[in-house]
Order: structure tokens, then sequence, then C-alpha cells
């Protein structure tokens, strides 16, 4: 489990996270909801450290790491598999070697057993033939399946997934959000998205998060995310979708 207490975070005289309290539950995945701008991909940035953390406290795996230095950070950051939302592979590295960075840097596995796991992970996210091609062969789509296979190489206890489908035309994006959730059913891992697709998140999602005004607005299962009374969730799912085409899609009635 991942708890988060009072996180707050500014740049300048901007606050960003005012205050977010979120238990994210083990082996589950959890979407975190809210509009462009509310900080969600912050949050993921101030679990892992990667944006120092203002105020607040930060507890993983039963560890305390809101004090914890860049050094004392890393083998925290080994539990957690991330895939960026511009999938951040290395334009100069082939397929294979981007998968295989992670193991290639942090451990002492020998190439035949780093190269058993590459292309189980390639053929698990259905990209075995492109192992030897530069990104740049490679159409948006392809690129995050490379960048989650990354993600998974380390086995990690979390993934974090930022704006997974952004920038997908639909049929891509529901590959995409098909693929996490095979991730999740497979690996068993602890999953948090952050994202403001409502199909993306009621397909993968298990428990839902908003955020509004950097603080939480909202948490609930698929069902209360619809029937959820909070205006400024309502009008968030107003914006995003009809309300009939997500009843429909989630078979609500």
């Amino acid at each position: 489990m991942i708890e988060l207490f009072n996180i707050k975070k500014s740049f300048g005289i901007q606050e960003v996270l005012k205050g977010i309290t979120l238990s994210i539950p083990k082996g589950k995945t959890t979407v975190v909801l809210g509009r462009s701008g509310c900080g969600k991909s912050v949050l993921l940035k101030v679990i892992l450290r990667l944006l120092p953390l203002d105020e607040g406290q930060i507890i993983i795996g039963g560890v305390d790491t809101s004090n914890f230095s860049d050094s004392e950070m890393m083998p925290i950051r080994r539990k957690i598999g991330m895939l960026f939302q511009s999938s951040a592979l290395f334009d100069s590295m082939t397929v294979w070697q981007n998968v295989a960075y992670p193991l290639l840097e942090n451990t002492k596995l020998s190439f035949d057993e780093i190269d058993k796991r590459v292309m189980a992970l390639l053929d698990f996210v259905e990209l075995p033939e492109a192992a030897e091609k530069l990104p740049g062969a490679l159409s948006g789509g392809m690129k995050k399946r490379v960048a989650l296979a990354r993600a998974l190489i380390a086995q990690p206890e979390y993934i974090f997934y930022d704006e997974p489908t952004t920038g997908l035309d639909p049929i891509t994006a529901s590959k995409i959000n098909l693929l996490i959730k095979r991730t999740q059913n497979e690996y068993g891992t602890t999953s948090v998205v952050v994202t403001h697709d409502m199909v993306s998140a009621l397909t993968v999602g298990d428990f839902f998060a908003f955020i509004h005004d950097g603080k939480i607005a909202f948490t609930g299962n698929r069902n209360e995310v619809l029937k959820s009374s909070a205006k400024e969730m309502q009008d968030f799912i107003a914006d995003a979708e009809p309300r009939e085409i997500l009843q429909e899609f989630l078979n609500i009635k």
C-alpha cells in the first residue's frame, strides 16, 4: 500500500497540491482523475521524489520516505515502474536496449537471462518483431507498449502510468487500456493511473480519486464515480464524456 498524508507542493507562489490525503490499496489499480493542470502528474513525481516534497508524509510499503535523500530513495524507486506520458524512450537505443536498460544498469544478470526477460516482455506487449528497431520507427501506441515492457522488466511491486492514452487514437487507446488491465491481472502489481480520459479510467480502474483545487474531492469505486453527487465530479464527467455513453459502457442502469 502507498499512503499519502497532507501532501503539499508549490512552484513559487503557485500552489498545486494543497493537502492530498489518499490511500492506494495493494494489488489494485487506482485511477487519479482531474482536469489538465490539476497536479496529477506532479503527485506521481512527488511520490517518486523526482520533485521535492514541500510538506506531508509518504509511506510506501510501510516505509516512511518523507525525509529520504535521493540516495535513500533509490531502493524505493527500483520497486516502482514508471510509464511516462511521452514514453521517454532513448532515441539512439534499439527497443531491446531500451527495455533491457534497467537490468543492464542495476543488476549483474547474464546476457542470456536479460535477453530471455526482454523477449518475454516484448512478447507480452505483442512487439517481439520490434526488438532491433529504433523508437523513431515506431508509432505512438507501439512506443507506449515498449515503455510498459521497460517499466515491467525489473519486476516492480508498483507501476505508475502518466496519461497512458494521451495522443492515441481510440482503437490504440483501447489496446493500451486492455494491456494495463492484463498487466495488473497477470503481475498483481499495485498500479496508479493518472488520466483525464474517463473511458480509459473506467476500463482499467478499481478505485478512483478525483483532484480538484489541489485536494481530493472524491474517492470511490467504479459505480460510485457515475453516481457521485459532488458537483465538481459531475462537471468533470459531463465535460469528459456524455453520461449516457459512460452508463452504456458500464452497463449501469
